[in-house]
């Protein structure tokens, strides 16, 4: 029995968000990885928290196209 391992694309990552996405990761040579992602408290004060958002934007446009193969 065959297992349907492709995963559809939903509406919102439309061509121009993907572009959108590639230009992120383009933009940002040192994406969070996972261990990063771990070790940052999220309960903390935002301003605090030393969190870069261009990092986490990159990451998580690496994960979505990866998801959706698109990467």
């Amino acid at each position: 029995m065959k297992s349907n391992t492709q995963v559809t694309r939903p509406n919102w990552l439309t061509d121009s968000r993907v572009s959108e996405m590639r230009q992120e990761i383009k933009e940002c040579n040192n994406p969070y990885t996972d261990a990063e992602l771990a070790d940052i408290e999220y309960d903390s004060d935002f301003s605090d928290s030393g969190l870069d958002l261009k990092r986490l934007r990159a990451y998580h446009a690496i994960e979505t196209l990866k998801k959706y193969n698109l990467l």
